[in-house]
């Protein structure tokens, strides 16, 4: 199967390569013939386009974390990292990832399919810190969600040297 995923808050002037059938919207006509994701932090976005999986990253949780709906989940994410923390680098770390759970948790509510969680883009040629950090993820969301969840760590092909 193939997993298209489409960056829904962009637009492009270039025709797309898919047709969809005459008097149906571009978007309906795709998600009969493929998997939609939508690669967002907001929720209002995900929800609008109802995609059947959904991908996050740092970068737009950081985004979406700055509107004001998504207080509450910076303040218990700032809870949890003083609680979890002992050093401030250690208590930012925890922070930001019970956040990425937090909003992938929020997502599940959303999407009926999978929430997929990218970590930090600079920890992508350090084998040894992507996996600590997916394992850290892996942990919070094991502590947080009350039903069994499944983990795979994706890795990039600059780390993996090129080989798939």
């Amino acid at each position: 199967m193939l997993l298209l995923t489409l960056a829904i808050t962009a637009e492009s002037s270039h025709p797309h390569p898919f047709t969809p059938p005459a008097k149906q919207q571009p978007l309906t006509a795709l998600s009969s013939q493929q998997t939609v994701v939508c690669d967002s932090g907001d929720f209002a976005t995900i929800g609008k386009y109802k995609p059947q999986d959904a991908t996050t990253n740092p970068s737009l949780i950081l985004a979406a974390s700055k509107k004001p709906e998504y207080a509450k989940l910076i303040d218990d994410a700032v809870a949890y990292g003083v609680k979890h923390g002992k050093t401030t680098e250690e208590k930012i770390d925890a922070t930001f990832d019970n956040l990425l759970v937090q909003f992938g948790s929020e997502i599940l509510k959303i999407v009926p399919g999978k929430v997929s969680t990218e970590v930090d883009a600079r920890f992508s040629f350090d084998k040894d810190i992507s996996i600590q950090k997916a394992l850290r993820i892996i942990d919070v969301s094991d502590s947080f969600y009350k039903y069994n969840t499944s983990s795979r760590l994706t890795t990039t092909s600059a780390l993996q040297g090129g080989r798939h």
